[in-house]
């Protein structure tokens, strides 16, 4: 699976890439790939000590470039607002089948953008050095925050700019002289007719937005920080495949298992490149339908553990109520079974709680 939904992410990066510096896809698809080979084959330290520095810096600079886009467009942020509200909420909208359309769209896009809602994440988060899982979860949950806020970025800009296109629900342009298909065709940017003449859409309407208050710079700043996004994510993927492999082979001897993993290492970056020499369509078709197969099943396996997801939970709400600062995980203690990498984890202070107890009275100890 981590090979078929990194289509988006290479295909994004490319068009970034063509748009603004006119590099063809076949390019930036190859040293994109060859970085991410780079990047992988170091290993789980090498991959996070490269997204503890490329995130808050990628994060940073993309809000910094929507604050811009929005200082440039201050007149137009009330009636942005309006059209966005009205364009969901109105009669016609229903009636036409655009707000089930774009619910659908937003649905897709948001499991793309997050996968801590679904399950996807627990292989990266697992590697986090942390003294109780719920504290790793929550830091997981919220990030679906994060990816909403950068995701409003890319939408706000290219929406206040009125660098975006509305196709009429249910039409493909067929005929690139007929531009009727459109209910809306932006006119902040000349690109934006091309875009509409060729049924594309994608990143080039935030880059035109933003060079709409910052000409040329302002879309270049943008592909740099999609491939940054785009970059760490393929990465994140890399990582869940690895230690998908490694649970798969875990019996056999190292060795052997490794040269699973270095296949891996290898496959992944070759399927950048060719994600990002094909049509955006059919990149993002395969990944949706590869989303979805995943997300059936995680969605099925994290019902099933709903009551140990609660245990946990409870568990670091009641030390922090406590007043223990940083609480620690003791599966045993708790019932929860196959554990044991926490029981080592946290060793030190589970033996210090255990002397503790046995050295106070009985009664007090049961307390």
């Amino acid at each position: 699976v981590p090979f078929m939904v990194t289509g988006p992410s290479a295909n994004n990066i490319a068009m970034a890439f063509k748009n603004s510096f006119n590099v063809p896809a076949w390019v930036s698809g190859a040293v994109i790939a060859v970085l991410l080979l780079l990047v992988v084959a170091g290993g789980i330290r090498r991959i996070a000590s490269f997204s503890t520095i490329i995130v808050p810096f990628m994060t940073i600079g993309y809000a910094i470039i929507t604050i811009i886009v929005l200082a440039t467009h201050a007149s137009s942020i009330p009636g942005t607002i309006g059209l966005i509200i009205s364009s969901a909420f109105t009669k016609s909208a229903v009636s036409g089948g655009i707000l089930g359309g774009a619910f659908s769209y937003g649905v897709k896009r948001a499991v793309n953008s997050s996968g801590s809602g679904f399950g996807e994440t627990p292989a990266s988060a697992a590697a986090a050095e942390c003294a109780h899982p719920a504290s790793q979860g929550l830091v997981n949950a919220f990030s679906v925050y994060i990816d909403v806020a950068v995701c409003f970025c890319s939408g706000i800009m290219a929406v206040i700019s009125n660098c975006y296109n509305v196709a009429i629900p249910g039409s493909k342009v067929l005929n690139p002289n007929n531009l009727a298909q459109f209910a809306h065709i932006g006119t902040g940017s000349a690109v934006m007719k091309q875009q509409a003449l060729g049924a594309t859409a994608g990143v080039v309407w935030v880059q035109e937005g933003a060079n709409t208050s910052w000409p040329v710079i302002g879309g270049a700043i943008i592909a740099i920080a999609l491939t940054c996004f785009a970059f760490s994510t393929c990465i994140a993927y890399y990582y869940e495949g690895e230690s998908g492999i490694a649970y798969l082979f875990r019996h056999l001897p190292e060795k052997k298992r490794m040269k699973f993993i270095w296949g891996v290492r290898i496959i992944m970056p070759i399927m950048f490149f060719l994600w990002a020499n094909l049509e955006a369509s059919t990149v993002w078709a395969i990944s949706e339908i590869m989303f979805g197969c995943m997300a059936w099943l995680n969605l099925i396996t994290l019902m099933i553990k709903i009551p140990v997801v609660k245990k946990v939970y409870d568990d670091y709400m009641k030390q922090r109520k406590a007043g223990i600062e940083d609480p620690y995980f003791n599966p045993q203690k708790l019932g929860i079974k196959n554990c044991d990498v926490w029981m080592d984890i946290n060793k030190e202070q589970i033996e210090a709680d255990a002397a503790r107890e046995t050295a106070l009275p009985a009664g007090q100890a049961a307390e």
